[in-house]
């Protein structure tokens, strides 16, 4: 039976108040999962053509995603009105449902974005694009149930677009002018025409364009903060009344005039209850009855709702188009008796009986869908073979997207591989340094490899990125796994039997390989289609973990030659720590070095395509002159990872910034210098004491950290909290956490440069390059010790963690 988790919230003191430390217990007793539950958990194996493509190595066309072990849920509504709703939530649902998850084996999410946004986000109007972004990856990620909204009399705050296309804009610019509308100067002031935007728009520029002390804790801020409000006010009344004159005048059609007069919290919903999402929705709408605003506190629970007449109108709408598209079942509606001061729970016993009913409600319907989503996953659930094969194509797939080049080292493989059709075939090593496209590369060529040779078997696997592919141990018994499967199994040993010796799991792998020929022959006699030839493929010999064993000793598990029709690849960097494989691997060949190959620099060519073709995946283009200076400075270190970073850097480059692109946007001339100013930027941005350790815990954790893990490790470390809390008190008294938008803001952030593992039914977070790794603990060491002492004592207190 699953033991029993506890759900703990550590207290923490911020500085310079008096509070105790003390943990409390939100468990509650929730029936244990059955025997037979239990039972029916157990992992199949899917006979289905997907797993056929997955075994042969068919990656020509796209998977299903791969199966969750993750209920991820997104709390929408506005936030004044419903905080007592969602204090209640976390105090009196939440833990249940978390506690009911660990039983089932899955991990449970709350993203709640409340509380959080930095001065950063609010300053370059980022703050809606992260929500949106969130409710993406919930629906993406979850199980099932992914998405929560509380709707009650606040419409919420609307948000004007952050772009709006060239043509759109000056549209309603010349309607301005022609109706003489006030302000329309502060219009033309705040949204400025980004030529590097593709196509062109018009962007919302950040405040600190003008209001430079705006991010910082200062008194200057505080006086800015109030120009901006008053600024702002003035230019959503100029731009909103342009508009509506646009659209009574059918320049513009009503979807693009409801851009500029629909809520954040609108935006959200519909994003969460789109078609293919609205089975895994849960709704609440609050009505209060005989509402009188008489208090400012009671115009929080109303906000623009009682004086106007759209917003009136919105609202209303909102909720019968909630109503429509939201199961009966996973729907409520409350009315709720009106108090002058809102919602009481100390004193009005009519609105403890609410929050009662509302959390028996949201209590059952959340275990009963998580239940159902596990029934119905008991039919989905595949072996832990078959997830790794998926994740290794899906990832592969990825990794082939923006690849261009490396024509030549492709055909002088593809002519290596043609002779050794009639010569003994030995092992083909690629070496290169870090960052140089290594696995990148590995992708392509099995790719290649399916068009050059269409009947072939290809066994990849990308090492490290996956709980079995963390070791060669474990790569040789899946390699086995798969071969069995392609050709049948005649051996008396079993390779099944964890019992084995590495030796003898070895010896199998050999007489497998050494099988694949007289299987081919029997082939052709019996007239049976097998794959051939067979293509193995294993991408960074150097990510795996048992460096003092096996691993680079390739005599102990690598044929020196090779049976007919068996080709195996490997890369690897040249030297780590104490091995040189470069040396090492030749030694094994006999000093062979035409099977090794060195993964080329990019040509100037290739840089331009890539430069070309990731620019325009995040619809940017650059100028002339900022393009020239791009290009001239990695042709000095022409790297596909060097080339990523300063694409990461360039696609933020704006033309509102000086022509003199030497001073104000200087390059990195190194990976090691972009990658300091990638975590430098992050800093600055979300709070320097946060990233230090966010990006320590990625480090200093074993083999990485789930998303869980972070934030708790976050909330129990007094430094980040004093730094978060040190202008404003958290949102909920007595459980002090690291706010969840803070998190999802960062992995917004660095997410192109972080990898997700799934080990042991979690999603480990990690960096996929080893020069990340290594910047991070050459930047932070000063946090090591510290850090070990977090990840030990929330190991500690989960029952459920295998790294206890």
């Amino acid at each position: 039976m699953a033991t029993k988790a506890k759900t703990l919230v550590k207290l923490k003191p911020i500085a310079g108040r008096n509070e105790e430390k003390k943990t409390i217990n939100l468990t509650k007793k929730i029936p244990p999962v059955s025997l037979n539950e239990q039972q029916q958990l157990k992992p199949i194996t899917a006979n289905t053509s997907e797993f056929n493509r997955l075994v042969t190595g068919d990656f020509t066309q796209n998977f299903s995603k791969q199966t969750s072990r993750l209920f991820r849920i997104f709390i929408s509504s506005t936030f004044s009105d419903f905080k007592i709703e969602r204090n209640e939530l976390y105090r009196r649902v939440f833990p249940s449902i978390k506690q009911r998850c660990a039983q089932l084996g899955y991990e449970f999410q709350v993203v709640d974005m409340r509380w959080g946004v930095s001065d950063t986000a609010d300053s370059d109007h980022t703050a809606d694009i992260i929500c949106i972004d969130e409710i993406d990856r919930c629906i993406d990620l979850s199980a099932g149930l992914n998405f929560i909204y509380l709707i009650g009399n606040r419409y919420g705050y609307m948000y004007c677009p952050v772009e709006i296309d060239e043509d759109e804009f000056e549209t309603i610019l010349e309607v301005a002018h022609e109706e003489n509308i006030a302000n329309i100067d502060l219009i033309q002031k705040w949204f400025q025409l980004d030529k590097n935007s593709y196509p062109l728009k018009y962007v919302y520029v950040p405040i600190t364009t003008y209001f430079k002390h705006f991010e910082e804790q200062s008194i200057e801020q505080q006086e800015e903060k109030k120009q901006w409000q008053i600024e702002e006010k003035s230019l959503l009344k100029a731009l909103r009344e342009s508009v509506d004159k646009a659209f009574q005048k059918k320049k513009l059609s009503n979807q693009q005039m409801m851009n500029y007069f629909q809520s954040i919290t609108e935006r959200e919903i519909r994003r969460g209850t789109i078609e293919k999402n609205r089975s895994n929705v849960i709704g609440i709408v609050r009505d209060f009855s005989n509402p009188v605003v008489e208090t400012a506190i009671d115009a929080k629970f109303f906000g623009y709702s009682t004086k106007n007449e759209r917003i009136t109108n919105s609202i209303d709408q909102l909720k019968t188009y909630c109503a429509k598209v939201t199961p009966a079942k996973q729907f409520k509606k409350f009315l709720v008796p009106w108090k002058s001061g809102g919602l009481n729970i100390t004193n009005e016993p009519s609105h403890r009986q609410y929050i009662d009913e509302l959390c028996t409600f949201l209590t059952s319907t959340i275990m009963e869908l998580i239940d159902n989503s596990c029934r119905t996953m008991l039919n989905k659930t595949l072996s832990t073979f078959h997830e790794d094969l998926l994740h290794h194509a899906i990832f592969s797939q990825e990794k082939t997207k923006f690849f261009f080049g490396r024509e030549e080292l492709l055909t002088n493989v593809h002519a290596r591989i043609e002779l050794s059709h009639r010569n003994i075939s030995t092992p083909i090593a690629f070496v290169a340094e870090s960052g140089s496209g290594k696995t990148s590369f590995m992708a392509r060529l099995a790719k290649e490899l399916r068009i050059w040779y269409p009947t072939s078997a290809i066994c990849i696997r990308f090492l490290g990125t996956s709980a079995p592919s963390t070791s060669i141990e474990l790569i040789i018994r899946s390699l086995c796994e798969q071969l069995k499967f392609l050709y049948g199994n005649d051996d008396k040993d079993d390779d099944d039997d964890n019992s084995l010796t590495f030796s003898s799991l070895v010896r199998i792998f050999h007489e497998r390989l050494k099988s694949v020929s007289k299987r081919h022959l029997k082939s052709l006699v019996k007239k049976k289609s097998r794959p051939k030839p067979l293509f193995i493929l294993l991408d960074a010999i150097d990510q795996l973990e048992d460096t003092s064993k096996h691993s680079f000793q390739f005599d102990s598990w690598l044929l020196r030659y090779l049976p007919r029709d068996v080709h195996i690849f490997i890369s690897f960097i040249p030297t780590i720590e104490r091995f040189n494989l470069k040396d090492l691997f030749l030694q094994f060949i006999r000093n062979d070095d035409s099977t090794l190959f060195t993964v080329p620099r990019l040509h100037p060519n290739e840089c331009e395509n890539i430069i070309r073709n990731s620019l325009q995946s995040y619809n940017r283009q650059l100028t002339s002159e900022q393009y020239i200076y791009l290009l001239a400075t990695v042709e000095q270190n022409p790297k596909p990872l060097y080339l990523k970073l300063l694409i990461d850097i360039a696609r933020r480059w704006t033309c509102f910034q000086t022509q003199s692109l030497q001073i104000t946007l200087s390059l990195p001339e190194t990976i090691e210098d972009a990658i300091e100013q990638l975590f430098a930027r992050l800093e600055n941005r979300h709070g320097k004491e946060f990233v230090q350790y966010s990006l320590a815990y990625l480090v200093y954790s074993l083999n990485g950290i789930s998303e869980n893990e972070l934030e708790d490790c976050l909330s129990i470390n007094d430094v980040v909290l004093n730094e978060i809390y040190s202008h404003h008190d958290p949102p909920i008294p007595n459980a002090i956490h690291v706010p969840s938008l803070l998190c999802q803001s960062f992995h917004y952030s660095i997410k192109e440069y972080i990898s997700q593992k799934h080990i042991h039914n979690k999603h480990i977070l990690s960096f996929y390059h080893r020069k990340f790794s290594e910047s991070t603990r050459k930047r932070y060491k000063h946090l090591r010790e510290q850090c070990h002492e977090h990840l030990i004592e929330i190991y500690c207190n989960d029952q459920t963690s295998y790294k206890q």
